[in-house]
C-alpha cells in the first residue's frame, strides 16, 4: 500500500519547513476536486504556489531547491 494522503501532507510539510516555507492547506476537497494547497514564503510572506493542483506541483518545486 502507498502513502497515505495524510503522511504525505506531513512529509511535505516537514521538506517545506526545511527549505524555508509553509505548507497551508486551503480547502476540504471533494471527490471532484483536488485539495487546495499553497507554498507561503517565511522571509517574505509571498506565496509560491497557490492553486488547486493536489501536492504534486508543491513537491516537485520543493525537490528542486538544495538541501542547506
Amino acid at each position: 500500500m502507498g502513502e497515505s494522503l495524510e503522511a504525505r501532507e506531513v512529509r511535505v510539510s516537514e521538506l517545506a519547513d526545511r527549505k524555508g516555507f509553509t505548507l497551508e492547506k486551503l480547502g476540504a476537497g471533494s471527490p471532484i476536486t483536488s485539495l487546495e494547497y499553497s507554498l507561503v514564503d517565511k522571509e517574505r510572506f509571498s506565496i509560491v504556489i497557490d492553486g488547486h493542483y493536489g501536492l504534486d506541483p508543491v513537491e516537485v518545486f520543493l525537490a528542486d531547491i538544495p538541501e542547506d
